[in-house]
């Protein structure tokens, strides 16, 4: 019986040959490189929008304290103690410090030199800065006293306790994903498993830090300051030309260092603080103790999102025109606003 052998001229092929496979695999490495930065934009843009509900629904639940209180949450509530002689204020309780498990980075603008025209040109590039450790302040922020109206009432602080006692130790270490931006890496190893906050209220102008512990910031004219109480009636420039809180790229819900920020450029454009920069502006510490104090700034390139007073939430442009941006920090200026944002 004969077999049948096949004429392997006429056999049909039974695989690739090796250049139609680097041929394959090439064609498959350009469309993935085509297609990625597509899906990191979608995907940035669904963290955006998720930042702006965050943002929108602090707002709300500032409001909603308003409403039960008849004004807006203090920025923080203090208690300086003050000399009986002189009447003056004198060193109130010292900050925690707070060590990080590992260093931790955050994005820093680049000087810039303004001209008397208020046109920026950069001096350096932008860079960022290590964080190693933290002080954490002695007093609540508006983190804390809203945190019934953003559906927190479980973290249940006990304001008659000493900031730093057990308990209230154990309720900062809450975390709250309202206050995070989707968009910010924080280390998931939380320092002292502090519970993170990406959002500040409005200070106004940034005037300058108290050399009294805690060390705190000063601020003129904007929504929130220490043990104010802002009502409807004190913003004569209008809800919708006022801020109400806006992002930062790092801080802590239980601590008032991380609750406030503000304009940091004067009128006339000189400013003396966080490098000239309104936005992403280098960490200010003024010594050994001391806090760092953070401007408003985002993980967004060059954008940021603010709410206004009115309640509403919008996405602002970092070159934004820094005495617009004043303008809109202040409450009660009375300053003609000609620009947009």
């Amino acid at each position: 019986m004969r077999k049948y052998v096949p004429n392997s001229k006429q056999s049909p092929r039974r695989g690739f040959t090796l250049i139609e496979l680097l041929v394959v695999m090439a064609i498959i490495a350009l469309l993935v490189a085509l297609l990625l930065p597509a899906v990191q934009r979608a995907r940035e843009s669904a963290r955006r929008t998720q930042c702006i509900n965050n943002i929108k629904q602090i707002a709300l639940a500032a409001h909603n304290y308003e409403s039960s209180f008849r004004s807006f949450p203090s920025g923080w509530v203090e208690a300086m103690p003050v000399d009986p002689t002189s009447g003056q204020q004198v060193d109130g309780p010292q900050n925690a410090n707070v060590g990080f498990p590992e260093p931790f980075l955050i994005p820093v603008s680049g000087s810039y030199t303004t001209d008397a025209n208020g046109q920026q040109t950069a001096d350096k590039a932008n860079q960022q800065f290590q964080l190693l450790d933290w002080e954490l302040s002695p007093w609540w922020g508006w983190q804390a006293l809203i945190l019934a109206e953003m559906s927190q009432a479980t973290v249940n602080i006990d304001y008659d306790l000493p900031k730093f006692s057990t308990d209230s130790k154990e309720a900062s270490t809450v975390a709250i994903d309202s206050y995070l931006c989707p968009s910010a890496p924080l280390p998931s190893n939380r320092p002292r498993n502090l519970g993170y906050s990406n959002y500040r209220g409005v200070g106004g102008a940034l005037t300058g830090y108290s050399g009294l512990a805690p060390y705190s910031g000063n601020f003129a004219g904007g929504m929130f300051g220490p043990n104010s109480g802002t009502k409807f009636r004190d913003i004569p420039d209008g809800e919708s030309n006022t801020l109400l809180f806006g992002e930062s790229t790092f801080g802590f819900w239980a601590d008032s260092h991380s609750s406030l920020a503000g304009s940091v450029i004067a009128a006339d454009g000189s400013s003396s603080f966080h490098n000239g920069q309104n936005f992403d502006g280098l960490p200010y510490n003024a010594s050994a103790g001391a806090p760092y104090h953070l401007t408003f700034g985002s993980w967004h390139d060059e954008v940021i999102h603010f709410a206004l007073a009115d309640g509403s939430a919008k996405s602002m442009a970092k070159n934004i025109d820094f005495n617009l941006f004043r303008q809109l920090c202040i409450r009660n200026d009375g300053e003609r606003m000609t620009g947009e944002w």
